[in-house]
C-alpha cells in the first residue's frame, strides 16, 4: 500500500468542498485526477503532500511525496522549458508518489510527448492533474473524478471513463423518465379516486352504504398518496445544455475573409517565417501549429498588423483578437457588461456561455480587477467568441479551460460560420476543430 485515503472530507467555511470514497494506491500506477476549474483537484494534492493538515478521514502513505506545481515565474527561461525542466528533475526520483499539477500546460507536442514516455517508465505512482485530452488519453490508467461532491475512482483509462460516463448519464435519465412516469400514474389515480369519493360521499348523509363506500375510497386515495410518497426521488441528471447563438450571422458561402500573400515574419532581426502565403474564406478553421518559440504568436500578431499587398482583410471585416494580455477586457465594468459591450447576443445566451466557460452566479457581476488570473482569461475569450466578428483570431484559447469549457469551446468553433485562426498546443482540439492544420517549421510553413 503506498497511498490510502479514507474517507478524507475538506470543509471551507463549515460548507463542504469535497470528500473521497477509500481511495487505495497499491502499486506503480498513472492515475488522473479531473474535475472543472475550482472543484477541489489542488486542494486535494496539497492534502496528500502534507501542505493542508485541516481535513477529517484517515490519510496514509508509505512513500515520500514530490509534488510539482503549476509554475507561476519561470525566470529567464520560457514556461515551457521551466515546465520541461522541472519535471525532468522530478521524474528522477526514483519511487517516489509524483503529484503533477497540469504537467503539460506550457509543453509543445513534442514536450508532450516526452513527458509521457518519462511516465511510462517511471518506477513509482503518479497522481497527475490534467485537462488535456490526448495526454489523458495516453497517460492514464486509473481515473479520479468527482461526483457530486465525492471522488471516487474508476479503473480504466480515460476513453473508457467517457464511455461509462456516456452510458451512466443514458441509465439515469431511463431511471428517471420511469420515476416520472410511475409517478404521474399514481398521481393520476389519485385525482379519479379523490374525484369519485367525493361524488359519493354527498350522498353519505342519505345512505350508510355510501358513507362507508365513500370511506374506503378516501382510505385508498391516502393509501396510493404514500406510495407515490415513498417512491424513490430521482433527480434529474444533468445534461449540458446545448450552447447556440441568437440569429448568427448569416456568412456567403465561401466568402473570402483574408487573402495572406508572401509574408514574412520577424522577431526584432530575426526571420521566424519566410513566405508566408494563406486564403481564409467563411467556414475555414485554420489552426497554427508548432514548437515553443517558433513564432505563431508572432505570426498572428504580425497578420493583424500587415495590410496590402502581403495581407488583404475583405471590405468591412469585422475581426476579433483573443490574446493573453487580457487587453480586451475593461477592469472597470462586471464581467456581463464585458461580453454584452461587443455582443448582439441576448443576456440570457452571454450567460449560458460564460457559465459554460466556469463563469457562473454572481461570478457574473464581479468587477474584471476582482477575478482571478484563469477567470479573467476565459471572460476575455467568451467576449471575443461572442463578439459578432467575421474572423476569430485565437492565441491559445484553451489556457486556463477545465474539460467541460475545452469542449463547450469545440462545439462553438465547430459551428461557427465565420472563419478562424487560431493557435493551440491541444491536440485534440485541433485535431477536432480544424478544417486545415498548418505548421511552422524552420522558417517554412507546411500543411498537415
Amino acid at each position: 500500500m503506498y497511498l490510502n485515503l479514507n474517507k478524507i472530507a475538506k470543509y471551507f467555511d463549515d460548507e463542504l468542498l469535497f470528500e473521497t470514497e477509500n481511495l487505495l494506491v497499491d502499486r506503480s500506477i498513472r492515475i488522473a485526477l479531473i474535475g472543472d476549474n475550482g472543484i477541489g483537484k489542488t486542494t486535494l494534492f496539497n492534502i496528500i503532500a502534507g501542505r493542508d493538515l485541516k481535513y477529517q478521514g484517515v490519510l496514509r502513505k508509505e512513500l515520500p511525496v514530490s509534488f510539482l506545481r503549476q509554475i507561476n515565474d519561470a525566470g529567464k527561461l520560457s514556461g515551457g522549458q521551466k515546465q520541461m525542466e522541472l519535471l525532468s528533475q522530478a521524474f528522477l526520483k526514483d519511487h517516489h508518489l509524483l503529484l503533477l499539477d497540469e504537467p503539460t500546460s506550457q509543453l509543445d507536442e513534442n514536450g508532450i510527448e516526452k513527458i509521457l514516455s518519462l511516465a511510462k517508465r517511471y518506477t513509482g505512482p503518479i497522481i497527475a492533474i490534467s485537462h488535456d485530452r490526448f495526454f489523458l488519453n495516453h497517460f492514464a490508467q486509473e481515473i479520479w473524478y468527482f461526483d457530486q461532491g465525492v471522488i471516487r475512482s474508476f479503473a480504466g483509462d480515460f476513453k473508457t471513463f467517457n464511455k461509462f460516463q456516456t452510458y451512466k448519464l443514458l441509465y439515469q435519465q431511463r431511471v428517471f423518465e420511469r420515476s416520472r412516469k410511475k409517478s404521474k400514474k399514481l398521481q393520476q389515480k389519485v385525482q379519479k379516486n379523490r374525484q369519485h369519493a367525493q361524488k359519493i360521499s354527498k350522498g353519505a348523509t342519505r345512505s350508510p352504504f355510501y358513507a362507508k363506500k365513500a370511506s374506503k375510497l378516501f382510505k385508498l386515495v391516502k393509501n396510493i398518496e404514500r406510495r407515490a410518497d415513498q417512491l424513490e426521488k430521482v433527480k434529474h441528471p444533468y445534461v449540458k445544455k446545448n450552447l447556440k447563438l441568437v440569429d448568427n450571422k448569416k456568412f456567403s458561402k465561401r466568402k473570402s475573409l483574408l487573402k495572406i500573400n508572401d509574408l514574412d515574419v520577424f522577431a526584432a532581426d530575426k526571420k521566424l517565417v519566410s513566405s508566408f502565403s494563406l486564403n481564409i474564406s467563411a467556414g475555414d478553421k485554420v489552426f497554427l501549429v508548432g514548437d515553443n518559440g517558433a513564432g505563431k504568436t508572432t505570426t498572428l500578431k504580425t497578420i493583424l498588423a500587415s495590410k496590402s499587398p502581403q495581407v488583404t482583410f475583405s471590405q468591412d471585416l469585422k475581426k476579433a483578437f483573443f490574446k493573453q494580455d487580457l487587453s480586451q477586457l475593461d477592469p472597470r465594468q462586471n464581467v456581463l457588461k464585458n461580453v454584452e459591450s461587443t455582443t448582439l447576443q441576448t443576456e440570457q445566451t452571454v450567460r449560458d456561455f460564460l457559465g459554460a466557460f466556469g463563469l457562473r452566479r454572481d461570478i457574473v457581476f464581479r468587477q474584471i480587477k476582482q477575478l482571478s488570473a484563469g477567470q479573467k482569461v476565459r471572460a476575455a475569450l467568451v467576449k471575443v467568441l461572442l463578439s459578432d466578428a467575421d474572423l476569430l483570431v485565437l492565441d491559445e484559447p484553451n489556457n486556463f479551460l477545465d474539460i467541460t469549457a475545452i469542449y463547450a469551446l469545440e462545439d462553438f468553433l465547430k459551428s461557427y460560420q465565420g472563419g478562424i485562426l487560431a493557435v493551440s498546443h491541444d491536440h485534440e482540439l485541433v485535431k477536432n476543430a480544424a478544417t486545415k492544420i498548418i505548421k511552422i517549421q524552420g522558417q517554412s510553413i507546411i500543411e498537415l
